[in-house]
């Protein structure tokens, strides 16, 4: 099953380019240019960037097409402020406006309103944000997304100029989502816009692998705002061989460590917010508790036997037990993620369903299975 990698860019990330996402593929600067070029063909570059900044909700106009960082770095350059007085006012320390001074630091709206207080309007831009946003950090990033070949592309401009394209040209719904998967092929790597933000692999279909990440996550697994993913386990030999699946599908290396607490246990956690938002957006998962409503995603559900056998397979290895008899079981309280598992296993093994009562409120789930190989 494919993974629309688009619905990753979510609205409320439009305000500050630090939550965008970025991709990068063999061929994907040439497919973006190719669109960005053919737009450019019935509109010119100030209309098509204000298209964008407007389409994301960012309160901020180009007027004048020339790189914004530098628009901004001239304009303070001719008032000649005096540095420390500028810096007081605004509420930027003397280091931080030096750095505005030279173009190294986009200041955020707020001082650039006050800024204007001073100096009058900036020309080359024109700023309409009443808020405390970066709305020129997203310019700036628009523009040169748009004019310097970069590795990596912010995600969300690309959806952006695919739905520019797809009104300008009228063209069909199916030749927008053909466009997309076009693109989607060319996206090999994924990170934040941030300076220290590490690269992942794009993973754009549900396989074995992942599945077994799920089925473990669910079993076993929890993330906390904002985006600690974090799994806890007695056997050492199920965390490496989760760390190795995690590696086979986004190219991350976790390191198992023992617990802290005084417990048998292995523990790793680490921060990853588009990995957050793969656990969240495709599956449905939220940053809560979730052992009473936990449940085989829809979008396993609705895949292959093998598939639904990996998420099986992940679910086994961290909720359950082999008994004496080598039996496994399983004690859950969620019944859906139970009886979920009992619909995958029941096509290979013998399974039997208990239910035991531990107070008026509370029972806890059974699963009794003759022995399986999901290897």
């Amino acid at each position: 099953m494919k993974l629309d990698l688009f619905e990753l860019c979510l609205a409320k990330d439009n305000i500050d380019t630090r939550s965008w996402i970025l991709v990068s593929g063999s061929d994907l600067n040439k497919i973006f240019m190719e669109l960005k070029n053919e737009i450019l063909s019935k509109i010119n570059e100030i209309e098509l960037i204000n298209k964008i900044l407007f389409n994301l909700n960012i309160c901020i106009e180009l007027v004048k097409y020339e790189n914004p960082r530098k628009l901004l770095k001239s304009w303070i350059k001719k008032q000649k402020p005096s540095g420390f007085d500028i810096a007081s006012f605004t509420g930027t320390s003397y280091g931080d406006w030096k750095k505005i001074e030279t173009g190294k630091h986009l200041p955020s709206c707020q001082k650039i309103r006050k800024i204007s207080i001073l100096f009058g309007s900036p020309s080359g831009f024109r700023h309409k944000c009443k808020n405390n946003d970066f709305c020129f950090r997203a310019l700036v990033c628009i523009f040169s997304s748009l004019n310097i070949n970069k590795k990596f592309i912010p995600l969300n401009i690309i959806l952006e100029i695919l739905k520019i394209w797809k009104c300008i040209f009228n063209k069909s719904e199916f030749e927008f989502n053909q466009k997309k998967l076009d693109i989607m092929k060319n996206i090999d790597w994924l990170k934040m816009n941030q300076h220290r933000s590490r690269s992942i692999k794009a993973v754009k279909n549900i396989d074995k692998n992942l599945s077994k990440i799920i089925g473990a996550f669910a079993a076993d697994g929890n993330f906390y705002p904002p985006d600690m993913i974090r799994w806890e386990e007695e056997y050492e030999d199920n965390m490496i061989a989760l760390s190795r699946w995690l590696y086979y599908s986004f190219g991350i290396v976790i390191k198992v460590k023992k617990s802290n607490r005084e417990r048998n246990s292995h523990v790793f956690r680490f921060r990853n917010k588009i990995i957050s938002r793969y656990l969240e957006i495709f599956f449905n998962f939220k940053p809560k508790a979730k052992t009473y409503s936990v449940d085989e995603p829809d979008c396993i559900k609705k895949s292959s036997l093998d598939i639904r056998r990996g998420f099986a397979k992940g679910a086994l290895m961290f909720e359950s037990g082999v008994n004496t008899d080598f039996n496994i079981t399983l004690h859950v309280r969620s019944k859906k993620f139970r009886d979920s598992l009992v619909n995958i296993i029941k096509t290979d093994t013998d399974v039997k369903k208990y239910i035991v009562k531990v107070s008026t409120d509370l029972e806890y789930l059974y699963l009794r299975i003759k022995t399986i190989n999901y290897c």
